[in-house]
């Protein structure tokens, strides 16, 4: 039985927009310089309200299955949206 001794990977560097639409955004991403220790084993997207609030949504779908479980994954197309989206600024963390 192996054992690891792990903490946290570094911070990751902000996401990029690849491209946009009314209705979508494609993001990519760089792993982080540092897994702390541990083979990284997927990631999550996460995104604000657009009105300045915490980064704590998951878009698309709670473990999104598109990103979850896909370390080599470096991108995602986002297509989850508030109805109430015009005119905000949405932050989103890999």
């Amino acid at each position: 039985m192996d054992t690891y001794a792990c903490v946290a990977p570094s911070k990751m560097l902000a996401p990029v927009r690849v491209t946009s639409t009314l209705v979508d955004l494609t993001l990519s991403w760089s792993e982080p310089l540092d897994d702390g220790g541990c083979p990284i084993l997927g990631y999550a997207v996460f995104r604000n309200d657009g009105n300045n609030g915490a980064i704590d949504f998951e878009v698309n779908t709670a473990m999104d299955t598109n990103i979850r479980d896909k370390p080599s994954q470096r991108s995602t197309l986002i297509t989850s949206y508030p109805s109430n989206r015009i005119g905000k600024t949405f932050i989103y963390q890999i």
